[in-house]
């Protein structure tokens, strides 16, 4: 029972990852292939070359995260500061849509690496989910010491929703997962129409939950 109860936790594991990181890259690389289609179509050739070469930069992060998976490593750099790994993925998440990412990482968060890659991978899941449902124009990542341990807030000026519904997809599960295996935990306020704030809180890096 026990190997079995340990296999079944590495599935759902593996799928996380394999949906928090591939299967987000792919659905990128799809809306940046198809813009790059219809600038061409347009004749507007600069844009489309530089759709095209967003394309090739984020085929190249998905195969390092491809390889960090078989691996498994984080697909995050050991050396990486966790502000610059955001800020590249907020600039992923800019050039697919367009949309406007201001990204803050206070002085003092002391987390280690795998609480780190815990952060960018709900910070994926939630740029994702914003981009799928929220119709935002703005989304402001804020990192910093709360509390006990550290938090990132995920704030959006979209369209909102009611977070006691009953939901279909993987995202905010996923997440919450996430934070709780890491000791953490999420908190969501959103109101239909008035944007939505996603929180992840997680302990300092070697004080448990």
């Amino acid at each position: 029972l026990s190997r079995d109860r340990g296999a079944a936790e590495e599935r759902e594991r593996i799928a996380r990852d394999i949906h928090d990181t591939l299967a987000q890259t792919l659905a990128g690389l799809v809306l940046l292939s198809e813009r790059a289609g219809r600038q061409a179509r347009d004749g507007r050739t600069d844009a489309a070359a530089e759709a095209i070469a967003t394309i090739e930069q984020t085929a190249r992060e998905a195969l390092a995260e491809s390889r960090a998976l078989v691996a498994r490593m984080a697909a995050v750099p050991a050396d990486d500061a966790l502000a610059a790994a955001i800020e590249r993925l907020a600039a992923r998440f800019r050039a697919e849509v367009g949309l406007a990412i201001d990204v803050e990482v206070a002085a003092g968060v002391d987390l280690d690496r795998e609480q780190q890659v815990v952060l960018l991978r709900c910070l994926q899941e939630a740029l994702a989910n914003v981009r799928k449902h929220a119709r935002a124009t703005l989304v402001v990542v804020t990192v910093a010491p709360h509390g006990e341990g550290i938090g990132m807030t995920v704030r959006d000026d979209g369209v909102g929703f009611d977070p006691s519904a009953a939901r279909t997809g993987f995202g905010l599960d996923g997440i919450s997962d996430r934070a709780t295996l890491a000791g953490g935990s999420v908190e969501v306020d959103s109101v239909p129409g008035r944007g939505s704030v996603l929180t992840i809180l997680l302990p300092r890096a070697g004080v448990a939950a």
